[in-house]
């Protein structure tokens, strides 16, 4: 059994943060200490462990984001998901510019074949 209390909050910062009771101190320490990680593996483990600390304590967290040097970190944390995101939204607005431009073409061609149609009857 392990009293996470009774550990190195330095040393075993992650281990310590899933707690229900996580200080505002705390909660700025392990974001930014995930925002330092570079390593694929530890990044996605500790975006696992900020899901489940966060779940757990909104309060301090909400406190914490108003920091400046929180902020920072929360944005190096978020690009890659940020950039996903945008290169999804400008794939979206491609995608529909694209069928705005069908839409139009078909309704051109929709006036065309009528102004033609109603010439055929003139006659």
């Amino acid at each position: 059994m392990v009293v996470s209390r009774e550990l190195d909050k330095k040393e075993y910062i992650w281990l310590t943060a899933l707690t229900s009771d996580l200080t505002m101190e705390d909660a700025k320490a392990i974001i930014i200490e995930a925002s330092r990680l570079s390593d694929k593996d530890d990044m996605e483990f500790s975006e696992s462990v900020l899901q489940v600390v966060l779940s757990k304590n909104p309060t301090a967290f909400a406190k914490v984001k108003e920091v400046p040097e929180v902020c920072e970190a929360l944005s190096k944390l978020m690009k890659p998901e940020m950039d996903e995101l945008k290169e999804k939204l400008n794939e979206t607005e491609a995608a529909l510019a694209s069928e705005r431009e069908k839409n139009q073409a078909a309704e051109n061609r929709i006036k065309e074949l009528e102004a033609k149609l109603a010439l055929e009857r003139d006659y």
